[in-house]
Order: structure tokens, then sequence, then C-alpha cells
């Protein structure tokens, strides 16, 4: 994949994941139907969490309207930023994104082809205030990157999750958190004396802990005056049939 690229970020083959399954017909699986469902099941889960943010809804609930965000109809701060030349890296972006809204985005992530070693053309960004994002939006939208002799334009649309809390929920359980730390999403303090310092990314939640724990749960042995009796009398030990659950 060249960095010099001048196709569509959404379009181009780097788009591995597709951003939405094209209806089909004669009884082939249909985006939302229960054969899709079931195929989005049996992916990894890093695969699995970036497909949820990227699967594009009706176009224009996710175009950024400049105008919308000056009147103040459109609050939204977590946007797609498109059209990444492949060779950046996370530290790119930041420098990138600070050039003109220094320490402004409490999370972000670029998403890396793992095999290849370089981005696949897109990354998530949540802006602490829409004026950063603003700021931001009317400097570098439909603006050349000026990097690594790439052609591409900077192309932005929102995020179906917004804010920094649901993307945390939305990665933190994710297989990609086990990738080498510089692919892994990141998050930044969004106030206070550190504001725009790395923050550490929450663990798994216990959720995950839990369901093990059922899974590999043996009932325990119970001997008691109730337990059935052999024909000598001596009492046996039951097993109760019923797992237990939280």
């Amino acid at each position: 994949m060249s960095g010099g690229s001048s196709s569509s970020g959404a379009d181009s083959p780097e788009f591995f994941i597709p951003t939405q399954t094209p209806p089909r017909r004669q009884g082939r699986a249909v985006h939302g139907s229960s054969g899709a469902q079931a195929a989005h099941a049996f992916l990894p889960s890093a695969a699995r969490a970036v497909l949820d943010v990227i699967r594009e809804p009706p176009p224009e609930r996710n175009r950024i309207d400049l105008n919308r965000i000056r009147e103040g109809l459109d609050t939204r701060t977590t946007v797609m930023l498109k059209n990444v030349p492949n060779k950046m890296t996370d530290k790119h972006l930041m420098a990138f994104i600070d050039s003109v809204t220094p320490k402004s985005y409490s999370f972000l992530y670029l998403r890396m082809d793992f095999e290849n070693h370089c981005n696949v053309g897109y990354a998530f960004v949540n802006f602490i205030d829409v004026s950063s994002l603003l700021r931001f939006a009317e400097t570098k939208l439909g603006q050349k990157w000026g990097m690594f002799n790439s052609e591409k334009v900077l192309h932005m649309s929102y995020a179906n999750y917004q804010g920094k809390e649901a993307l945390v929920e939305k990665f933190r359980n994710s297989g990609v958190m086990e990738e080498r730390e510089a692919w892994r999403p990141k998050i930044f303090y969004s106030s206070g004396p550190r504001k725009g310092e790395p923050e550490p990314f929450p663990r798994k939640s216990n959720l995950l802990l839990t369901r093990h724990a059922i899974d590999v749960y043996q009932p325990p042995t119970i001997i008691s005056a109730s337990s059935v009796r052999s024909k000598t009398g001596v009492l046996k030990a039951s097993t109760p049939r019923t797992r237990l659950m939280p």
C-alpha cells in the first residue's frame, strides 16, 4: 500500500474491513439480517469492534456540516478521519492535529494493518470540545495532508460511537488491546492540569472474568442428611445439577 495513492480512503483496497454489507438477493446475507449477524459473530473481536464503529448509517446523519456546528445545531465531537496516508503513525497523526489544535483530543485510534505494519487509511478522534473540532475541520478538511509525498485529501465524517466513554467501552474488551502498544487506541486527560496528556486505558471489564468463572465452575459435592441413602444405609454424595448463576 502506497502512501501516495490518491484514491478515496473509503473506496481503496486498504479498507479491508467493509463499511457496510451490501444488500444481496437470492437468499444471501443482507446487512442486518440473521445471516449477516451470524457472520459478524465469527469475526475476531478486534475486527468486530472496528466494524461496529465504522458501519455506515444513512450518509446524511454522519455528514459534517460546518455551518450547523457554527450555529450550535450539532455538538458531536467524535469524527472519523479518512484518506490517511498509509505511512502515518499515531505519533504523526497527533502531531498533525496538534499543529492546529494542541492537546484538544481525548481519544485517538489509528487503525493498523497488523501484518503489513501500516495504517489502513482511517482513524477515530474524539475532540474534547466542539470548538476544537470546528477549528481543525475549518483548517484541514478537504486539504491535502502534505506528508510522505501523498496526494490524498483529508475527509471527515461523524463516528457512530460518540464520546470518550462510549469509545473506551467499545474497545476496552477488544482483541486490539492485546496488540503492540503503538497500535492500540489511546486516551488522554480531558481536563485539569494534565489535560491533553496520555491517560492509562482502563483494563478489561470484570464481565469477561465473571463469564469465565461461570464457564469453569464445578459444583461442589454435598453430603447431607437429605442425601439419598444406598441400600446399605450409607449416605450418598449428591451433586447439584443446577449451575449457580450470579
